[in-house]
């Protein structure tokens, strides 16, 4: 009897910590942006493309006419062929930022959305979630080598030895669902955070890369197959010391690092699954 009650009362503490492990995550993404303002904020009520957004199309026409404008979002409409649409903003060149993004999945059979930081032509750091299709509920974390690309080769490189693709419960999924997501770039160290929840998959200690040091933050769309997609972007926020706030905005971001320093240091790691290999 005296067994039972102690494993029952160890099975509680064990349950209990989890519980608050968690709860602390989900504030830590919050905890980026305590008592401050975005350094840029797109709030779509301007043409997009005066506010300084760029188009570049990896996968199809280059001169197709994509991205539609609409009070409060923005819609990208890929036709039925695999697509890769890339939106990113000149006033968000920066080396360290913490970029915040909410889409919407109108309409897809597969596609995904995503996330950009450090964007050059040379390449560019890019957290993805997969929305719809077969790899729906997955997300990934990639460089883009451009210098691979113009050699024949893939172009997206593992950032973190073993960590290609990963499920969550974090994703929402399905018609008119929404998803946020965040990246953290400080340095030579990146975090990913979906829906306020960041995700600890990987192995081996951080996720780390110094390839690229500083370039513009961004959004990137794809669709896969013979499928139309249509999917929004809802808002798009950069925090960077290093952006001065427009006269709309009250005040300058904080550093990621002294924000990720506020941060709790419970090491709340979710088991891994095992990933697959994707190319695209």
């Amino acid at each position: 009897m005296v067994k039972n009650i102690r494993f029952f009362i160890r099975c509680w503490i064990i349950s209990l910590t989890f519980s608050l492990c968690w709860s602390l995550v989900a504030v830590s993404a919050q905890m980026l942006k305590t008592d401050t303002e975005p350094g840029f904020s797109e709030q779509f009520n301007q043409d997009i493309w005066e506010n300084g957004w760029e188009q570049r199309v990896l996968l199809g026409n280059p001169s197709a006419d994509y991205v539609t404008q609409t009070d409060k979002r923005l819609t990208v409409k890929i036709p039925g062929s695999d697509g890769s649409v890339i939106l990113t903003n000149n006033n968000t060149d920066t080396a360290d930022s913490y970029i915040e993004a909410e889409f919407e999945n109108i309409l897809s059979m597969e596609a995904s959305y995503g996330v950009i930081c450090r964007y050059s032509e040379d390449g560019w750091y890019e957290f993805r979630i997969y929305v719809s299709g077969p790899r729906a509920g997955a997300y990934t974390f990639f460089k883009y080598d451009a210098a691979l690309k113009a050699a024949y080769k893939n172009p997206y490189v593992q950032v973190h030895a073993g960590y290609t693709q990963y499920n969550t419960m974090d994703i929402k999924l399905g018609l008119n669902v929404k998803n946020k997501l965040g990246l953290s770039c400080e340095e030579n160290k990146f975090r990913l955070f979906i829906n306020d929840k960041e995700q600890k998959h990987y192995k081996n200690g951080e996720m780390t890369d110094r390839s690229f040091d500083s370039g513009r933050d961004g959004v990137i769309f794809q669709t896969y197959g013979n499928n139309i997609s249509k999917l929004d972007l809802l808002s798009f926020d950069v925090y960077s010391e290093e952006i001065q706030a427009d006269e709309n905005v009250a005040a300058l971001a904080p550093t990621v690092a002294v924000a990720l320093n506020q941060k709790s240091q419970l090491n709340c790691q979710r088991n891994p699954l095992k990933p697959t290999a994707i190319q695209r």
